[in-house]
């Protein structure tokens, strides 16, 4: 059927959220998950729909992890952080991550034509005070900003920002992209913003250098709000798994006299992760799983 209704309503809906799900964050059993099809589903449909889920109950070892993203798709390797990347406090102190310091909530890999897509965290060791691992939803975000400061989310669902990242002698990528993408209805399908890697000065006209500014603040505003945010520490054994096109991310300060606090990540594409929702669906019999359309995220 080609009647716009008909064509909306084949296009996926997602659930927003803000700091009320703290009372029920999707969850996930690990030995479920890697041995019934059902879990597996009911765990692709919670990252479909809220853009994450943290899985409980998985070895603290080297593997356990790798099966888990396996389970999404091929794992990707970066020229920044590798295939698996383990993430502790580094006498180098080449990334705010080499630091016990807060990480301000945002979106990996914005320097990159296409950010990656569905990441995985996975607590190893626990520093014994803080750290913390924080989430926003993008999309809950950016409509708050749609209804509270229009002419802001106008202008950065039009304007592209300009992204970068440089390590000597390393690494020297630079992109476009907006802040906040749309779909053909006007729907937020992608979010990207980092404001570590957000170029400085950004390259635009200079009538609307003031006004970007502007609305970046007011973003920034909500991005940091936190009736916006859910909280979770990383226990050992625990995995994260979200939408890094959708999904903030970012962790409180912590003490390493108290303890390493020790994440291992990986990542795989979101179109993998379509991929394998689709064969599930099929497999249990869902309703349109091949013409199910789901965003195309922060490509634009």
């Amino acid at each position: 059927c080609y009647s716009d209704r008909e064509r909306k309503r084949r296009r996926h809906q997602p659930r927003l959220w803000d700091a009320s799900l703290m009372d029920d964050l999707p969850r996930c059993d690990y030995d479920q998950v890697m041995t019934d099809d059902s879990s597996r589903l009911k765990l692709f449909e919670q990252v479909r729909d809220l853009g994450f889920s943290i899985m409980h109950g998985a070895p603290a070892t080297p593997g356990a992890l790798e099966r888990v993203g396996s389970s999404f798709g091929h794992l990707e390797r970066t020229d920044i952080l590798g295939r698996i990347t383990d993430l502790y406090t580094s006498p180098e102190k080449v990334f705010i991550t080499d630091t016990p310091l807060p990480i301000p909530k945002h979106t990996d890999y914005c320097y990159r034509h296409a950010p990656s897509g569905i990441q995985f965290f996975q607590g190893v060791k626990t520093s014994g005070g803080g750290g913390e691992s924080v989430f926003g939803d993008g999309f809950k975000i950016a409509a708050v900003l749609r209804k509270a400061e229009p002419e802001a989310f106008d202008l950065l669902s039009r304007i592209p920002l300009q992204f970068y990242r440089y390590t000597k002698d390393k690494n020297a990528y630079y992109s476009e992209g907006l802040a906040i993408s749309l779909n053909q209805w006007g729907e937020v399908v992608g979010f990207r913003y980092a404001n570590r890697v957000t170029a400085a000065p950004l390259d635009l006209p200079e009538k609307l250098v003031g006004p970007i500014h502007d609305a970046l603040r007011k973003l920034v505003t909500f991005m940091n709000d936190p009736g916006l945010e859910v909280r979770h520490l990383l226990e050992p054994g625990d995995i994260v798994i979200f939408d890094n096109q959708r999904v903030l991310h970012g962790r409180t300060a912590y003490d390493d006299n108290q303890g390493e606090r020790h994440i291992r990540r990986c990542q795989v594409a979101r179109e993998d992760f379509h991929s394998r929702l689709r064969l599930l669906m099929i497999e249990f019999d869902r309703p349109e799983p091949r013409n199910l359309v789901l965003g195309h995220g922060a490509l634009a």
